[in-house]
């Protein structure tokens, strides 16, 4: 069990307003593919960066979201966005949705079965394509505002695009993401049956835990604060707060951030811009190395 080291497949940011989320990505230098629609109710845009992707996500049609009772997708977002907006789920990389299951049983966790549903998208050329996905929660009792799952694609081909991977501010790959929690140290066996990653770093700021072509960072909040501002919201519960982006001019990248009256910090040579001007997801942007 965790030979295999996953990767972060993609990122889930709730907003309340799609349409202004996109404009502030687009004012940030991203290239964001058009709206899609999903058939529970909800609506993305991506942006698709080297290594993951980021799924700006909104309620589009709460009258299509399951009334059954139990976790899903939409009604877990739903009921999130109700809180606050921000970064809600993390989607790690798969292969095979059964598998993913029985080992996240085998590993002490409790997944839901196996979630299947498909849509279409529209490539940079135009065209409409199929996409296909099985996903696999873990409900983590302990992590009431952050979920942790698996994605397979069933058409990758479908969906990633250079096209949609060409940024004008020369963004590369997600570097990392930011979680905080009072011990971090508390989930150090949820992370490793999730990601495969038994080769946990461990200081006094956190826990780092390197996965394929990037990491995740478990802060403390007081470190998460000292590190990258003010980043942490009120309360004590942990919580996904951020993520990294590598960016191959970090200068070109502050001069746009000024440019267009966006709201940063500097922080360890990176650009940090807070949560409250980024729909409540900081947004860090570092040298690519």
């Amino acid at each position: 069990m965790g030979e295999t080291v996953r990767a972060i497949d993609h990122l889930v940011l709730p907003v309340a307003d799609l349409a202004a989320a996109v404009a502030f990505y687009e004012a940030l230098g991203f290239t964001v593919a058009p709206v899609a629609h999903h058939p529970f109710g909800t609506a993305n845009a991506v942006v698709q960066l080297g290594n993951a992707y980021l799924e700006l996500l909104t309620v589009e049609a709460p009258e299509k979201i399951p009334a059954a009772s139990g976790f899903s997708f939409a009604t877990y977002n739903r009921d999130f966005l109700a809180r606050h907006e921000g970064f809600s789920m993390v989607a790690l990389t798969s292969v095979d949705a059964v598998a993913d299951a029985a080992h996240f049983a085998a590993g002490g966790f409790l997944p839901l079965p196996p979630f299947d549903f498909a849509r279409d998208t529209v490539t940079a050329a135009g065209e409409t394509r199929r996409l296909a996905f099985s996903l696999v929660f873990v409900v983590e009792p302990q992590l009431s505002e952050a979920v942790f799952f698996t994605c397979r694609h069933h058409h990758p081909e479908n969906f990633w695009s250079d096209a949609y991977r060409r940024h004008q501010n020369g963004a590369g790959d997600l570097a990392g993401i930011l979680m905080t929690a009072p011990d971090p140290a508390d989930f150090h066996e949820f992370l490793y049956v999730m990601t495969g990653q038994h080769d946990i770093h461990a200081s006094s700021a956190g826990v780092r835990i390197p996965m394929t072509g990037t990491e995740i960072d478990v802060l403390s909040p007081l470190a998460a604060r000292a590190l990258f501002g003010d980043i942490v919201p009120a309360g004590e519960a942990p919580r996904l707060v951020g993520f990294r982006v590598a960016v191959g001019d970090l200068a070109a990248m502050r001069a746009r951030l000024e440019a267009a009256g966006i709201a940063h910090g500097e922080r360890g040579g990176a650009l940090v811009v807070p949560p409250a001007a980024a729909f409540g997801t900081a947004i860090v942007f570092e040298a690519a190395r």
